[in-house]
């Protein structure tokens, strides 16, 4: 493609999305074959990555739409989730930021996880229809969460009962990282293995090339205009983000 078709921001951008991907394969997979492939890639997308930034003078920042120098690096998930939907916690700062993160995966990636946007084999199909149940049951622990927490912030309990109360609250919030934990490290295994699949024979997942479009009912979304084969991409780095959030040790989950 010639330099003048090409919006080296997006572009940078895109490939700094796909490094942390590919690095993240590197860094879970025991495959030597899978690693000699990742490091093979890894090593021609930052090739490319540093020829876009020759031609076009970037020092690794671009400018924002106000003017100010942002970094490629610092494209975390949660900072734009928080730019989006700006607000203050009215309650635990880190129970706000996982709230965030689940509507958040909700809104923009389960809604990929149907026969229509995402067309599987028979066991990834059920893996993927299992996340919808799942998912659920990670929001029943943060409406615990979120009640026990009304009840204290409300002040109608006396001092003795309040004590055990925030006891019990610590011991709830604990229960909801661990399980959201679990259930990001599978939707982590599950794009991995995808991703691998699309890069090698493409049995799993049938239809990585194809475009992901929404309904005008549906609204735009995050993923709109994305290949399957990219939007896993995105989730892969997205829920391995959220897991590095909670940062609970394995033998604990």
């Amino acid at each position: 493609m010639s330099d003048e078709f090409i919006n080296p921001q997006k572009e940078i951008q895109k490939l700094t999305s796909a490094i942390k991907q590919y690095t993240l394969i590197l860094k879970t997979t025991v495959d030597p074959h899978q690693q000699a492939r990742a490091r093979k890639k890894l090593k021609e997308l930052q090739a490319y990555k540093n020829r876009l930034i020759a031609t076009f003078e970037f020092d690794e920042k671009m400018q924002g739409d106000d003017g100010e120098e942002k970094h490629y690096e610092e494209n975390d998930f949660i900072s734009r989730i928080k730019a989006k939907y700006p607000g203050k916690p009215n309650y635990d700062e880190e129970v706000y930021e996982l709230n965030l993160y689940l509507d958040f995966f909700y809104t923009e990636f389960l809604a990929i996880f149907s026969e229509r946007k995402m067309k599987l084999d028979f066991k990834f199909s059920l893996d993927r229809d299992n996340f919808h149940q799942n998912y659920l049951g990670v929001k029943s622990r943060l409406d615990d969460y979120m009640q026990e927490h009304s009840r204290i912030k409300d002040g109608l309990l006396n001092k003795e009962v309040e004590l055990e109360m925030k006891r019990r609250i610590v011991k709830i919030k604990r229960n909801l990282f661990i399980e959201t934990y679990r259930f990001f490290k599978l939707v982590q295994n599950f794009a991995n293995e995808l991703i691998l699949d699309l890069e090698t024979q493409g049995l799993k997942c049938l239809n990585g090339d194809q475009v992901i479009s929404f309904e005008f009912i549906e609204e735009k979304r995050f993923l709109e205009g994305y290949t399957v084969k990219e939007a896993l991409d995105e989730l892969l780095v997205f829920s391995k983000e959220v897991t590095d959030f909670l940062n609970i040790p394995d033998f604990e989950s």
